[in-house]
């Protein structure tokens, strides 16, 4: 496996859009684990599905396996997590077997304690032995599959960790969102400046 704690921290233009907000303030959550959030402003309409699928250069359900490793963004950024996934089921591409999955959400020390830092509120940090529908960007330079920070880029498919590889195959396949990212799919609208056209329709 690459070594994915480096130097350059590589952002996805799908993944982060534009941030605007400068300041990072915090929300209500729980006392022991507090959310932190900032806001940010998208390139796109991440509402339209043609704009999800046309973003991504991969699109799966994969039920997560475990944490690989977890750290703090550099510049005050907001703390990454990788996780290890097995690919179910394909919506765009055709990945098979394991994958690293990178999601721009993580634990975060603070002076107060440990919190959650996150883009959106409505975001979730994936959690393993569940199983998700993901749009994801590829990063061929350190083989990782980037999670999109929208909360139309993700969807739970599963929460039971004891459903085997078939189970969750016909799960995926039935899902009222696989079925639309799959219209969505040959409707997709390709960024203008996208350089990354694998797996276009």
């Amino acid at each position: 496996m690459k070594n994915i704690l480096t130097k350059k921290y590589i952002v996805s233009v799908f993944l982060l859009g534009v941030i605007i907000g400068t300041g990072i303030y915090l929300t209500n959550g729980t006392p022991e684990k507090p959310v932190v959030s900032s806001g940010m402003k998208y390139i796109a309409d991440f509402s339209d599905d043609r704009n999800v699928l046309g973003f991504a250069s991969n699109v799966f359900s994969a039920k997560i396996i475990r944490v690989i490793e977890e750290h703090d963004g550099p510049q005050g950024g907001p703390p990454v997590t990788f996780f290890e996934a097995e690919i179910i089921y394909n919506v765009k591409g055709n990945l098979s077997g394991n994958v690293i999955l990178k999601q721009f959400i993580g634990y975060k020390e603070t002076s107060t304690g440990k919190k959650i830092s996150k883009f959106e509120e409505d975001t979730e940090l994936l959690k393993p032995g569940l199983t998700y529908l993901l749009a994801t960007k590829y990063d061929e330079q350190y083989d990782y599959y980037g999670i999109g920070s929208h909360p139309n880029e993700m969807k739970l498919i599963s929460s039971d960790s004891n459903l085997d590889f078939n189970a969750l195959r016909e799960l995926s396949e039935k899902d009222e969102k696989t079925l639309k990212w799959q219209e969505a799919y040959k409707n997709e609208i390709l960024p203008e400046h996208n350089n990354d056209a694998r797996n276009s329709y």
